[in-house]
């Protein structure tokens, strides 16, 4: 199945022992980046593109088609695609 394309912002990004949380805003049509969300990852699931981010990046991710959650296809290669 073909995923979806969806664009976020990195806003912040926590280091702790073992894990990162990255928060973003979601883009959603014509209005902008305004959703806040936020999701933690294991420091060993990054993508190295991922652990390349910083606030104010744009990123695409792509969102399966069965409905998998930004979290899990970002950790599963999200790529940077300007700043």
């Amino acid at each position: 199945m073909l995923g979806l394309s969806k664009y976020v912002k990195i806003v912040g990004i926590e280091d702790a022992a073992g894990w990162v949380k990255i928060k973003y805003l979601a883009r959603v049509g014509k209005e902008g980046y305004n959703i806040p969300s936020e999701t933690i990852y294991p420091k060993t699931a990054l993508t190295k593109e991922v652990n390349q981010l910083s606030p104010g990046d744009i990123v695409e991710v792509e969102r399966a088609a069965d409905g998998s959650s930004i979290s899990q296809i970002i950790t599963m290669g999200g790529k940077k695609v300007f700043s």
